[in-house]
Order: C-alpha cells, then sequence, then structure tokens
C-alpha cells in the first residue's frame, strides 16, 4: 500500500463510535470526524479531542465544533508528538514505545494511542504557539508507526508541489468551503470571493454569464468545481492581458510568448543570463527541449513562482556558505527567553516555544533555570514575575527530540542559571542523560587555538554558561543573571478589570507595581480562546441572524404583513420589472412566509414557504424540495438556482430564477430618518465630526464619489482615528467586505451584531453635522466636553506614575472604582485619554490610588522561585565544590565572563582582559550600544571571541518588543538573541537574514568583519543605487477584513549604518486591491522610486543590508511582508560586483517576491510582482 492508500483508509477513535482521522488526497487534508460530540457534555468532549500542553503548567484546551468536520491542511502541519499518560509528549518520529510503555507485551494491543498534532491554518496568526489537537487512535504501536510515517511522507509531497498544483489545491479548497459553507454556492458568496481574493466588485452579471455559458450547469442546476475554476481563471485573465500589455505586447506571437524573448525579457535583456534563464524555465514548467512557445498563463505562472524568485532560490534551499571557519565568524541565529510564548510578566510558558525556535532554524536557545518549588529537578521561568514553571527535563527532551531535524549544525544552549550548586549537579547529569554523545563534554582537539568550525560540531550541543569558581560557597547567579534588573523587590501585584469602551464590558488584568511603573497584562480565558480561534474563520460567510423582534428581516425584498392582492398591485405599479423579480411577505390568510414573483407567463404568482421545527428547537425553511436555515440563504440560493415555477391552468411548470427584489414602500424614507445616515457629509467633515465625538466604534455612512460603483462610505471611529470603508454597488444589491446586502440598513444591523473589523462592532451613531456646529459655536471654539476619550485597550499596558493622575469617579463609599487619566501634550486638556478601572476590593483600590502607582508595600516577598535555603538544605563547602565541578566541567567553548568580575566598562576592556578563545561576553541592549559605538574595539574583540545581545528587561521592554539587530551585526556580534515569539519588523530582519544558506542558522560574515585589520583606517564598502518599480500584487489577505479596496507597499533598505537615513530610503506605492496592477494613472512615477543602500561596513559582494516589503490595506491593516539580504538577490547580482569598473550597472529583472505573516509563515500564493535593478560603485569609509 502507498502512503495515500494507509491514510485515506478511516483510522478510528478510540471507544467512539463513528468517529475517525482519514485523509483527503484531492484536497490534501488530514479531516477528523466527530459526530458522537454533538450529544456529549463539553467536558467529555475535550478529553477525547482536546489541545492539552503536555510538560507545560499552562494548559491549552482545544474546543472542538461540535459534530462537525476539523480539517487540518497537510502543508500546514508543523510537527507531531506522541504522548501516553505519565510523560510528557515526545517527537511521533523515532517514537520509541518501549520507553514510554512497561513492557513489550502492550506493543501490539489496540489501547488509546494519544497523538497531538501542530498546525498553522493559512490565514494570519493572532498567536506564536501553533493550533494542536489531541486525538486517541485504535492502533497497535506498529500500525500507528506505519500511519504516522505515512503521515510524514504525505506532508513532504504537499509542502513540495509545483506552482500550478498548489494553485489548483487551493481553488479546490475555497471551492469546498463555499459549498460547505451555511449559504451555499450562491451568485452572492461567488461575488463575495471574488471580492475578496482578487479585489473585484460588480461582477455579478459576468458571473452570471459564465454559468448560463455552462452547460453542466444548465442540465444539472449545479455549480461543479470546474465552473468554478472557469469562473476564477476568467477573471484573472484580466490580471494577465494588462499585465501582457504592460510587460510582454512585443514577445507574444499569434497569442503565444516567444520562450527565448521571454527569459531575455525576465533578466531585462541581460545576453550573459539569458540562456540561464531559459534552462530554468523550461525545467520549471515541465518544457521539452525543443519547445519554443509558452502560453501567456505558463508565462505568468513562471513568473509568480518560487522559482522566479527575488529570493535567490539557491541560497535559500542550500548551503552555499564555506562552514569549515572558526565558530565565531558566522552571524547565529539566536533567541531570548525562548520558553515564553507572549510577554516577559504574566503570559504562558510552553516547551513547545523551543520546538517552534527549533524548527524555525534557530541555532541558540536560552534556558533561565531555577531550584525546583516543588519536586528534584529544575524548573525553568522567568526571575521575579508570575511566569509558570516549566520541568527541565521536559525542555532538554524536546531540544534532543527537534535540534537537527531543519538544520544539522551545532545548538547553543544560553543557560541563566539561578540554581544552586545541588541542583547545578542534578543539571549536568541531566544533559549528560539525554543528549548523550550530542553533547559536547570536552575539547574536539587537545591543542586547539580557535573555536571549531560548524562542520566539525555537526549535531553537537554547546552549553553557554559561566564557570563558577571551586571556592563559591553560596549560589551565584549566570553572567547574564547578573545583567538583568531584578525587579523582584519593591514591588506590588494585584488584579484589576479595565472598562472597554468599544464593547462595553470589563476585562480582566493582572498588575504589577515597581518603582514609577505600573505593567498590566491582559489575562487570557485560554479555553474561550482556543474556542473563538477555531469557529473563527476568514473564509466562511458569517451567518446572518434574524430580526425576531420584528417578526421578519429588514432586507429590502421583505415586505412584511400584506396580502397577495397587496403584493400583485406592487408588481403592477411598475412595468418595468422583469420575470424574476420577487419579493417576501407574511401571507394574511396564513401564519407563513410566502414567496411572490413575476412568472414568465408575466402573472404575479405565491409559493407558500414551508416551516419546519426540529427537535433542538430550530426552524427550517424549504421551498421546492430543498431547505434552508434562514430565509435570506433561500433567496440567496434560489437568486443562483432555478425551481420549478408554480403550475399555471394549464397544468404546466417552468423553471424560474429569482431576479430583482421589489423593494417595500417608504424604504428611502427609513433611510432618511437614521441618524447615521449623512449623504452630504464630505470625508474631512466626517472625520472632523468623529473627531470631535471621539468615542470608539462611532460611525456614520456618507455618500461617495472617490471611486467607480463606490456609491457610500462607512465612516468609523477607531483608535484615535478615522477608517473609511467603501460600499459598492452591485446592479441593485451593495458589497461590503466581500458581503452582499439589499440596503444600507441591513449593512448597519448586520455589522452591529458582527465584527466589521478587527473583532469589533458597530457601536453608537453619530450625531449630525448639524448638531456638532452647533455646539461648537456655543461652547467655543476649543469645546467643553468633559468625558474622558478611552484608550484602546491592549494586551499589555504601560503606565508612568508621573503621566497619569487618578480621580475617583464612582460616588459610592466603598471606592470600588477609579479613572486613570493619561496627561497628553495636547493644548485641548478638557478630553484627557485614560482608563476606567475597577478594583477586587476597596482596600486594593485605596492603596493603588492613594500611592499614586508609587508602590513600596512593607513585607513583600520576592515572586522570583528562590526559596530560602534552611539549616536542613545546607551543604559543605567540599560538597558545593564538587557539585560545581560537575557542572563547570561541560562548559567548554562559550564560557561567559562577567563585566564586573574584570572590571570591564567599555569594548577596549575587552581587549585587555579577555583573552581565551572559548571566553565571551554577554551584554544586555543598552550596553551592547555603548559598546558597539566604539566599532572599531568590536570588531577586533569579535575576531577571536562570542558576543551575544540580548533584549533589556525594563519599563521600554517588559513587553518582548525586539530592538533593532543592524547595528549589532554590523559590529561582528554573532548571537543576536531576539525574542522569536513576537511578531515585529526586527524578527522579520532576523528571518530575513537566516532564511539565507538553507536555512540552516549559520551564516558567513562579510569579509570585512572576518579579516578586519584595526591598524587600517578606511574600510572598504559599496555604495548601491536600487531602482524598483511594483508591478501588481497577487492574493492578499488581511487579518481584520475580508476586502481589500487599496494596499500600498512600503519599500525599504534596513541598514546598519550610523548615518542618517537619507530622504529616498524608502518607497510608498499604492496598488488597487488584492489583486491588482500598478497603474500609473492613478499612482504617477514619483523620483523616490530609487533606494539608495550605504555599505558603510563592507567590501565585495558581501552585505550586511536587508531589503524589506510590507503591505498594508489603507487602514494600515498588515497583509504580508518579505525581507531579503541584498547579498542574496539572485545569482546575477554577485556576477556583477566582481566587475573591475568604478561604476556597474547590475540588471536582475521582473522577479517574484513570495510574502509572509508576521510570524514568518508563507502565505501561499501571496505574491509581489517587482521590477529590480541595481546600481553600485566603490567607496571607502574612515571609521572612528
Amino acid at each position: 500500500m502507498t502512503c495515500w492508500d494507509i491514510l485515506q483508509e478511516r483510522c478510528e477513535l478510540f471507544l467512539e463510535s463513528a468517529a475517525y482521522v482519514q485523509c483527503d488526497r484531492r484536497q490534501q487534508l488530514l479531516i477528523i470526524h466527530h459526530p458522537s460530540m454533538k450529544n456529549l457534555p463539553a467536558s467529555s468532549a475535550s478529553s477525547i479531542l482536546s489541545g492539552s500542553d503536555h510538560g507545560s503548567v499552562v494548559s491549552r484546551l482545544t474546543t472542538i465544533s461540535v459534530g462537525t468536520f476539523i480539517p487540518i491542511q497537510l502543508e500546514r502541519i508543523q510537527y507531531i508528538q506522541r504522548a501516553d499518560g505519565s510523560s510528557a509528549g515526545r517527537s511521533a518520529r523515532n517514537y520509541d514505545a518501549n520507553n514510554h510503555q512497561q513492557g513489550q507485551t502492550n506493543r501490539n494491543r489496540q489501547q488509546p494511542k494519544l497523538l497531538e498534532i501542530f498546525y498553522c491554518e493559512d490565514r494570519a496568526r493572532s498567536e506564536y504557539l501553533y493550533k494542536n489537537v489531541l486525538i486517541q487512535l485504535r492502533k497497535s504501536d506498529e500500525e500507528l508507526d506505519k500511519w504516522i510515517n505515512a503521515l510524514y511522507e504525505v506532508m513532504h509531497e504537499s509542502k513540495n508541489l509545483n506552482e500550478a498544483a498548489k494553485r489548483n489545491r487551493w481553488l479546490l479548497r475555497e471551492y469546498e468551503k463555499l459549498r460547505n459553507s451555511r449559504g451555499g454556492l450562491t451568485f452572492d458568496s461567488i461575488n463575495g470571493w471574488l471580492n475578496s481574493h482578487l479585489g473585484l466588485f460588480g461582477e455579478k452579471s459576468n458571473v452570471e454569464k459564465l454559468m448560463k455559458q455552462d452547460e453542466l450547469f444548465r442540465q444539472s442546476n449545479e455549480i461543479t468545481d470546474t465552473l468554478f475554476n472557469t469562473i476564477y481563471y476568467f477573471f484573472v485573465k484580466k490580471q494577465q492581458d494588462i499585465l501582457t500589455k504592460m510587460l510582454m505586447s512585443d514577445i507574444v506571437d499569434d497569442g503565444h510568448v516567444v520562450l527565448e524573448k521571454f527569459a531575455s525579457r525576465v533578466t531585462n535583456n541581460r545576453r550573459d543570463t539569458t540562456a540561464q534563464e531559459l534552462y530554468r524555465i523550461k525545467d520549471t514548467l515541465h518544457l521539452e527541449p525543443g519547445d519554443s512557445y509558452i502560453s501567456p498563463l505558463q508565462s505568468f505562472n513562471y513568473l509568480w513562482s518560487d522559482a522566479n524568485s527575488a529570493f535567490d532560490p539557491v541560497s535559500r534551499t542550500t548551503c552555499i556558505d564555506d562552514l569549515d571557519q572558526p565558530l565565531n565568524r558566522y552571524w547565529i541565529s539566536s533567541s531570548h527567553n525562548t520558553y515564553l510564548a507572549k510577554t516577559q510578566l504574566f503570559n504562558p510558558s510552553s516547551i513547545h516555544c523551543y520546538i517552534q525556535a527549533l524548527l524555525k532554524g534557530c541555532r541558540c536557545i536560552e534556558i533561565d533555570v531555577f531550584d525546583p518549588r516543588t519536586g528534584k529537578e529544575p524548573e525553568i521561568t522567568h526571575k521575579g514575575t508570575r511566569i509558570k514553571p516549566i520541568p527541565l527535563r521536559g525542555v532538554l527532551e524536546a531540544i534532543i527530540d527537534y535540534a537537527f531535524i531543519t538544520s544539522e549544525y551545532p545548538v547553543i544552549i544560553s543557560i541563566e542559571n539561578h540554581c544552586s550548586p545541588l541542583q547545578r549537579s542534578v543539571m549536568a547529569r541531566m544533559f549528560i542523560e539525554i543528549f548523550g554523545d550530542s553533547l559536547i563534554q570536552a575539547p574536539l582537539s587537545p591543542n586547539e587555538l580557535e573555536l571549531p568550525s560548524p562542520n566539525k560540531l555537526k549535531r553537537k550541543i554547546i552549553l553557554k554558561d559561566s564557570k563558577m569558581s571551586a571556592l563559591l560557597l553560596s549560589p551565584q547567579s549566570s553572567v547574564e543573571a547578573d545583567e538583568q534588573s531584578d525587579i523582584s523587590t519593591s514591588r506590588l501585584e494585584g488584579h484589576v478589570q479595565l472598562y472597554n469602551a468599544s464593547k462595553k464590558n470589563w476585562v480582566n488584568y493582572n498588575y504589577t507595581a515597581e518603582k514609577d511603573n505600573i505593567y498590566l497584562a491582559q489575562v487570557y480565558d485560554l479555553q474561550k480562546i482556543e474556542k473563538s480561534y477555531e469557529d473563527m474563520s476568514d473564509d466562511e460567510p458569517v451567518d446572518v441572524e434574524k430580526d425576531d423582534s420584528k417578526d421578519g428581516f429588514i432586507q429590502i425584498w421583505y415586505h412584511g404583513n400584506i396580502s397577495h392582492e397587496q403584493a400583485r398591485r406592487l408588481f403592477l405599479e411598475n412595468a418595468g420589472y422583469e420575470v424574476g423579480t420577487f419579493l417576501i411577505r407574511r401571507s394574511q390568510n396564513k401564519n407563513c412566509y410566502c414567496l411572490t414573483y413575476l412568472a414568465p407567463s408575466s402573472a404575479v404568482k405565491s409559493i407558500e414557504i414551508q416551516e419546519t421545527i426540529t427537535a433542538d428547537g430550530e426552524c427550517l425553511y424549504s421551498l421546492a424540495d430543498r431547505t434552508f436555515d434562514s430565509i435570506p440563504d433561500l433567496v440567496a440560493a434560489y437568486r443562483t438556482y432555478n425551481f420549478a415555477d408554480a403550475k399555471s391552468e394549464s397544468n404546466e411548470s417552468n423553471s424560474i430564477r429569482l431576479g430583482r427584489p421589489v423593494p417595500r414602500p417608504k424604504w428611502y424614507q427609513e433611510l432618511k430618518s437614521k441618524k447615521w445616515y449623512q449623504p452630504d457629509l464630505t470625508r474631512r467633515q466626517a472625520e472632523e465630526l468623529l473627531r470631535e465625538i471621539g468615542e470608539e466604534m462611532t460611525f456614520l455612512i456618507r455618500k461617495s464619489s472617490n471611486r467607480d460603483r463606490q456609491d457610500y462610505s462607512l465612516s468609523v471611529y477607531y483608535n484615535g482615528g478615522i477608517r473609511h470603508s467603501p460600499i459598492y454597488t452591485d446592479g441593485t444589491d451593495l458589497m461590503l467586505q466581500s458581503k452582499t446586502f439589499t440596503s444600507l440598513v441591513e449593512i448597519v444591523d448586520y455589522y452591529s451584531h458582527k465584527p466589521v473589523f478587527n473583532g469589533l462592532t458597530l457601536q453608537a451613531p453619530a450625531k449630525s453635522y448639524e448638531e456638532f456646529l452647533r455646539e461648537r459655536e456655543q461652547n467655543g471654539t476649543h469645546g467643553t466636553n468633559k468625558h474622558i476619550i478611552f484608550q484602546p485597550l491592549e494586551a499589555a499596558i504601560s503606565l508612568q506614575a508621573d503621566q497619569f493622575r487618578i480621580r475617583n469617579i464612582d460616588g459610592n463609599s466603598v471606592k470600588s472604582t477609579i479613572q486613570v487619566e493619561l496627561l497628553t501634550n495636547d493644548e485641548d486638556k478638557t478630553k484627557p485619554h485614560g482608563y476606567l478601572m475597577k478594583f477586587d476590593s476597596a482596600k486594593e483600590c485605596q492603596v493603588f490610588a492613594t500611592r499614586r502607582g508609587l508602590i513600596m508595600p512593607p513585607e513583600s516577598p520576592p515572586l522570583g522561585p528562590n526559596p530560602s535555603r534552611s539549616k536542613n538544605n545546607a551543604i559543605s563547602n567540599e560538597s558545593a565544590r564538587m557539585y560545581l565541578a560537575d557542572y563547570d566541567k561541560l562548559i567548554i567553548y562559550c564560557q561567559g565572563v562577567k563585566l564586573k568580575d574584570r572590571d570591564i566598562a567599555r569594548a577596549q576592556d575587552l581587549l585587555e582582559k579577555i583573552k581565551g578563545f572559548a571566553e565571551m561576553v554577554s551584554l544586555n541592549r543598552t550596553k551592547g550600544a555603548t559598546f558597539c559605538s566604539d566599532i572599531r574595539s568590536m570588531l577586533q574583540f569579535n575576531l577571536n571571541h562570542f558576543t551575544r545581545i540580548y533584549p533589556d528587561f525594563n519599563k521600554q521592554s517588559w513587553n518582548s518588543r525586539n530592538f533593532d539587530p543592524m547595528a549589532y551585526w554590523v559590529s561582528g556580534c554573532q548571537m543576536v538573541a531576539l525574542n522569536v515569539q513576537m511578531p515585529d519588523h526586527p524578527m522579520h530582519l532576523n528571518a530575513g537574514r537566516f532564511a539565507a544558506n538553507g536555512g540552516s542558522g549559520y551564516i558567513l560574515m562579510p569579509d570585512y568583519i572576518r579579516s578586519f585589520d584595526h591598524l587600517k583606517p578606511e574600510i572598504h564598502t559599496v555604495s548601491m543605487l536600487l531602482k524598483i518599480r511594483i508591478i501588481a500584487v497577487r492574493h492578499l489577505r488581511s487579518d481584520q477584513v475580508k476586502s481589500i479596496s487599496k494596499v500600498y507597499i512600503r519599500t525599504s533598505i534596513d541598514t546598519g549604518s550610523k548615518r542618517k537615513q537619507a530622504e529616498n530610503q524608502s518607497l510608498l506605492t499604492t496598488i488597487y486591491g488584492p489583486c491588482g496592477v500598478w497603474d500609473s494613472k492613478k499612482s504617477p512615477p514619483k523620483q523616490n522610486d530609487q533606494l539608495l543602500a550605504q555599505y558603510s561596513l563592507q567590501s565585495h559582494n558581501k552585505d550586511v543590508d536587508i531589503l524589506s516589503f510590507e503591505v498594508v490595506t489603507d487602514n494600515e491593516e498588515f497583509c504580508g511582508q518579505s525581507t531579503i539580504p541584498l547579498s542574496c538577490l539572485r545569482s546575477g547580482f554577485r556576477f556583477c560586483l566582481f566587475v573591475q569598473q568604478l561604476f556597474q550597472d547590475i540588471f536582475l529583472g521582473i522577479r517574484s517576491v513570495q510574502l509572509y505573516d508576521k510570524f514568518n509563515e508563507r502565505l501561499d500564493l501571496s505574491a509581489l510582482l517587482v521590477d529590480i535593478n541595481f546600481q553600485t560603485s566603490k567607496a571607502s569609509l574612515a571609521i572612528g
């Protein structure tokens, strides 16, 4: 049997009937089906299918949708864990059941086998940790081994499809999502899909035309996946036609593209690279040797493919650097506080953070180790915080399981050690026991004068820590622990609730008050988070809620309680109505809904809609042998599919499809009466009005004339700014964010209950502009509005005592609520920004308000896991020396040096006081910046030593935001440790840097660093002028909204140079829609379409600077990003740097830029098409 044969068979879940796991080969999905959960209590269901974090104190139970399939995309499965009831999970690859179960007799018994699958979804992630599901399979160990191995094989196959196969798979999945959604495949759902995925609107007529041309649809009244593909490619061809005229109009011959000319055009007519490009095109498109033409579709398939990536595919997939040089001559992918899933104060820690970092190619990870609170073995946590500990043993087992899957080059474990001598000895035994031969326990050779190379250290683990003197009689912290700020004293912790003005609810926070600062971190209900994340989908239409209070609907086609005769008169009043025109009414004679429509015979007919109440109390609606969950679903379906016309007197019936709705009388008067409808306001007036009100999610709708078919704009006050969302017309319908509506009233009603963006719903309508003008005239130009403007609530909030004041607004004796008002620098202080806070008790509120955040409680015990040592725990001096020696002998190549122990205060001191090549320093970011300002000394020191830079822990960095790593890389610092769990720009730069050299985690540093000569006053540099044009974008997705009307592509060069950034260091390109093409009429070329990158510390062809792309909507919503080291811009770039000329043009040609989400996960099919070329010139730079 093949791997697919094994996985396509149903694998039953243990002890549950009709529950199974199965692979869908067409869609390449792993599907978990559990219908029996429908009648189970929640606790029972979660015990069968859950997402517990084995080895972590924090449990992350996944609540599974009841009675449904759980589809997991095979290419997005990250790793699989095996587990039993007694131990933490271990990698399912090469899992040894004998080590985790008692005896061999159970090997073939069909006992429950726990399998935990970790995966990410095909949409923007909001959390660092992958989603997970835990299942119990009914298989013997041998059967399960075969099943797991087969799963790994198909995962590999799914991740390595060619471009055409990826696109076809994606289309099939999108088709199935629409087909299985509540409303099903209709004109409205397909039109909404085209809007959200291609940026098209008003195309319903074209969709109808294409469907009518399909013979199978005419015969079967069914939309097949083939028809869906035809619709997609019809609109994609429009983009291709535009691009063909723009790029290839002169190389198309009789509808075909001349292959050789195409290769020349891709490389910007460079003869020396055309032949190589031609070979790559034929290989990618699987052409025959004699083929000389390709279709336009094939040409664009290649342009968008990874084979045409601007990031050199060879560098991304292959180790091309020399890996035989000493270890300190490489930049090393490094992580700080690897155990954290979020910030450094309150958020969860997890063993899985280590697994994710290692799978991403991280080669230096950090463990903060403490004596155990309970048990006998050390724990990992963060000093002086509420981070709950995780067992060191579980972390070490995860490291050995996953250390060398992505890269076989050495892993360095940076240890922040707070353990006693006894526990250090325990640690040493654990390292040797778990890592075995992989652990470096002695120098590779006895007479080493420099560090070994990565090749010599393949599949080895190196421990980094400071050695303790044998004379030490008390536990000492490691070098980084000594550098860290100890905030465990002079602090107060507690619980508080903050008022969320946008959602009108209270949100739980934990706070830590320390010195002059207060830190707040949101407390998450993890089960609710997983439930909402599981149920949330940007791909599926959100259900339309019925307005039961009106016994009907607010759609324009609903006419309420009228008779058939009254409905007939409405049709007769307008002779222009076409066949299929319809309305929905409530029958006066029968207590039911009726569909009234204009039949082909020009007669007005009515059909009763049958209503059925299910056993669960849900109401279903039936018409023409089809059943629907709601009347809007029924209408949408029969505006797409035909149904049998009611029989006439001749007893003949025809097929008919619903068309335009008959609007109910006075619908326009209803609209005009709405307070939020202010059609005559300009954009400027709307922004002025909403800013004056200043209340979150206040909104209005106004007319708009900015774009074709955009009749209205929804303007909303959000997070201190104004967001404008376009409302398009599509025939008689309206479209907002890929969803179709019949009226503005329906839009407002819908988004008052459902999120319009960022999980927020519309709140109060704005007052009229005339009322605003009257109040401003009465109150003066500045106004006298005294209410507070609530700050938007973030996951982490930092307050400084000298920047806020406290006012009691509760008014009762217990004083259970207070208001904190932030002072602003604005002249208008009448509307302070602030928070409304509610405490658990009056006492807590009293302390907080009285001390104004300067909280120094008496007898406040330290929070860190440093229990006081009793006499019973005391050990002799000789035992302490022995324990420390056991541990110290494992610190071989990365021996940390404490700066204060050797009186090191500046970079020059490093050269004078650190001599051994195995000795190294660790500097926090602030101290590192001071040392690196003496760049000559740092370059000289790093020739023979390691330097590790890590984030500060203070009021600016407690939320784990990263610093810019560029300046430290320029200075030759090898380990620039970042918080890999944070989705910020520094981590994007880090991901781009270490995507090179095959993702090995080791990048050979530029020659100027490796061969730095402190006697020379200058460093040779290469000045580079880059010309870039963004041609088109493809399949962008926003993590906040479904519909994208306009995007900005920010292109910049990140550099570690001290020189001030030039004005032309970045550019901004505007493109309309998520699959748009640059329009020179709408976006005229500007003078700043050139980027100047000053390679101030570089020579030859090895670079430091990084080219960055970021794509956002016009409302600043993230759509994707990509970072490319300039040294990795295709192979042609390197060729030209060797040309012995003062000035040289370098043409890279038309390339694709693949996009990634904030956590650097690939966004399938999302890409930019760019035209790039460089100009370089030699230069030199004096450094002081």
